[in-house]
């Protein structure tokens, strides 16, 4: 199962969609940033990482935030 928030959709549970295929717009609200899109999916009722299913991801890797002045 996978789970999108916040999403304004007119889909329901249940509905069958095809890659490529729009579903929805995102919204505000939740407990993510305004803009942000929270992607969750379930495997056999456990949260699993959604990465996982995005294939080959490069490593994330953290740059210095600020110069020096």
């Amino acid at each position: 199962m996978t789970t999108f928030e916040p999403l304004r959709s007119p889909l329901v549970p249940g509905d069958v969609v095809v890659s490529g295929e729009e579903i929805g717009f995102v919204d505000v609200g939740g407990h993510t940033s305004p803009g942000a899109l929270h992607l969750g999916v379930r495997r056999n009722g456990d949260y699993v990482n959604p990465m996982l299913f995005f294939g080959e991801v490069p490593r994330a890797v953290l740059l210095p935030c600020c110069l020096a002045r």
